[in-house]
């Protein structure tokens, strides 16, 4: 059990056949099952957010028993953004799925025949808020790591993790972020465990997004609003709109 009594999954659901390793990765993959749930953010994170260091601080390996608590330096770089619309009092809101792919960045790598790495790495985040204090909020995130092949658009491979993850504002434009997290193979076992504490410094800010891939996001959160009973916390431009 990890700390406020929050617990990773013991299995997740096997991954669909659209991210099998040789299709095609689609267009608006993160919006498809799109179920038009939201939840309130605190406003100091809002916006666009990227990692300026990561460091590994604890790994382990189920299948082969390994295990270090090795500091080490990871050169992955994350861009993550939160919140798309506001209430009648201002407060930001976000779904809890992944509008858009978190932009990871790996290591370019050289490959044959000169250049870069030609793999594209999208990660599909699922947010689930579990706790919030002042200062912080932590989430339970489902990740989908997933690497293209850039010039075919071809999934290369698929892996997931659970990620339990507690967001620290350390100013106005700076946080920790401290994640608990569990590897699963493609059948939803777990697989292995690692801990990581991450720096990330605010890029943009917050931007309103009325629509996103065909999706009207200003009426699915009007229509949820209005389906949990919280009516008056539609926006006004909305309201008129609805009248």
């Amino acid at each position: 059990m990890l700390k406020g009594g929050i617990q990773h999954s013991e299995r997740l659901d096997a991954l669909g056949d659209i991210w099998l390793p040789g299709k095609e990765f689609p267009k608006y993959a993160p919006v498809e099952n799109f179920s038009g749930e939201w939840f309130m953010l605190p406003n100091w994170l809002a916006g666009t957010w990227v990692s300026v260091q990561e460091i590994e601080t604890e790994f382990h390996d189920n299948k082969t028993g390994q295990s270090s608590s090795d500091i080490k330096i990871l050169k992955t770089r994350e861009r993550e953004s939160f919140g798309w619309q506001t209430d009648s009092r201002g407060e930001i809101w976000t779904t809890k799925e992944p509008l858009k792919p978190v932009d990871q960045e790996e290591p370019v790598k050289e490959v044959e025949g000169g250049g870069g790495n030609r793999t594209t790495v999208k990660l599909l985040r699922f947010n689930q808020p579990v706790e919030e204090a002042e200062d912080s909020i932590s989430f339970k995130s489902k990740d989908i790591r997933i690497k293209i092949d850039s010039e075919t658009n071809k999934i290369q491979s698929v892996a997931r993790d659970e990620n339990i993850r507690k967001l620290v504002r350390l100013g106005d434009d700076i946080i920790a972020v401290h994640s608990d997290i569990r590897s699963y193979d493609d059948q939803g076992f777990p697989k292995g465990h690692k801990t990581i504490v991450a720096f990330y410094r605010k890029e943009h800010d917050f931007v309103k997004l009325d629509e996103f891939a065909n999706r009207e996001l200003r009426s699915s959160f009007s229509k949820y609003l209005q389906r949990t009973g919280k009516i008056y916390l539609i926006p006004e431009k909305e309201s008129s709109e609805s009248e």
